[in-house]
């Protein structure tokens, strides 16, 4: 292969690997527990892999005719690579509200102490510090105490839950996200518009 073609070829990968990078960046972010729960219009971080689908078709008539290589090999390298970015991005993810989970248990704890104690509940999270919890739990989401289920909402009669901890996590353009606790820790894997995978004590839903 000529020097010149090594180049290019190269640069095709380096451009298809830096086009997922921001993509699977804004997903890892909130691993560190520093932000990161909502990446509304993170969608628009796929428009390199959009636009390469578009293209494809395109760069690989082109490609018949002995033209365009690069540009078919920049549009193929960008969908092979999407498709761990897109695991990874996931899987990162998950593991960060797991982890969020853990250190959020307490407030959890302190929400179900309250209730035994008072009858009912924390109007804000807050109210539990200082006589159930020293303080709030930092590097978690936005959460709120709500009574009933935030998720499940009545669709399963066999479902009832007194309270439930809640925290909009939406992600995408249009996406409805939710990271929740519930006393019990029953939950069902469908769940109205969507599905729900549990993380460890905690669980997400999937709208």
């Amino acid at each position: 292969m000529a020097s010149g073609q090594r180049v290019r070829w190269r640069l095709a990968l380096w451009i298809a690997a830096t086009s997922n990078t921001p993509f699977l960046l804004a997903n890892w972010w909130c691993v560190t527990g520093l932000g990161g729960w909502e990446l509304l219009w993170s969608d628009l971080l796929l428009m390199p892999f959009i636009l390469a689908i578009l293209w494809l078709p395109i760069a690989c008539v082109a490609l018949c005719f002995g033209r365009r290589r690069e540009e078919a090999a920049i549009c193929a390298l960008v969908l092979g690579l999407f498709v761990p970015t897109a695991a990874l991005s996931g899987a990162g993810r998950m593991l960060a509200f797991q982890w969020a989970g853990e250190r959020a248990q307490p407030i959890a704890d302190a929400v179900a102490e309250y209730r035994r104690q008072v009858g009912t509940l924390p109007q804000r999270l807050e109210d539990l510090v200082p006589v159930y919890l020293p303080s709030l739990p930092t590097r978690i989401p936005p959460l709120r105490v709500q009574q009933g289920s935030g998720v499940y909402d009545g669709a399963d009669p066999g479902h009832a839950v007194p309270w439930s901890l809640v925290a909009s996590v939406s992600s995408g353009v249009v996406n409805f996200d939710l990271f929740f606790y519930e006393p019990g820790e029953n939950y069902p894997s469908a769940a109205p518009g969507g599905s729900v995978q549990r993380l460890g004590r905690w669980a997400y839903y999937h709208e």
